[in-house]
């Protein structure tokens, strides 16, 4: 399933919720690809509920999420990472997060929330753009794969 949003400036969360309960009915979902870039109606609580949603298809192996251009804080991505721990079958995983807010403590936050999934064989993380990140992101990042084995 495809799910592309880019540029809708009208998509919220309430939007958010109408996806979360369509999705929710999908109980054998396996390819997903979702893409926010340039919605500005995704918010703290809507990437939380995302990360909610996404968690609970368990079912799911490959996983593509364009969040670029969005805006949240720090706590958002701390409870987006802790729903996508929980995808224990995730094998394929692509997050954008260009031109975005995140911090080193965020990449260090969704990475280790991420560490957690051993099945994971294809990982691509897109960070152009983000002003915050420092060397450390780079470390945290490597440090990541060394541990996945990727």
């Amino acid at each position: 399933i495809k799910v592309d949003f880019n540029y809708n400036k009208l998509i919220s969360q309430l939007g958010c919720s109408v996806l979360a309960d369509g999705i929710s009915n999908l109980v054998q979902l396996e390819d997903l690809t979702l893409w926010f870039m340039r919605c500005p109606g995704i918010s703290d609580a809507a990437l939380q509920q995302i990360g909610r949603l996404l968690g609970a298809r368990t079912s799911l192996r490959n996983l593509s999420l364009s969040l670029s251009q969005t805006k949240f804080s720090e706590g958002a991505i701390s409870g987006f990472s802790e729903g996508i721990s929980q995808l224990c079958k995730l094998e394929t995983f692509c997050l954008e997060l260009i031109s975005t807010p995140i911090t080193d403590n965020g990449v260090k936050c969704l990475l280790d929330d991420l560490s957690s999934l051993k099945q994971i064989s294809q990982f691509k993380f897109n960070l152009n753009l983000c002003k915050s990140l420092t060397d450390e992101s780079v470390n945290y990042i490597i440090g990541f794969l060394k541990k996945q084995s990727l």
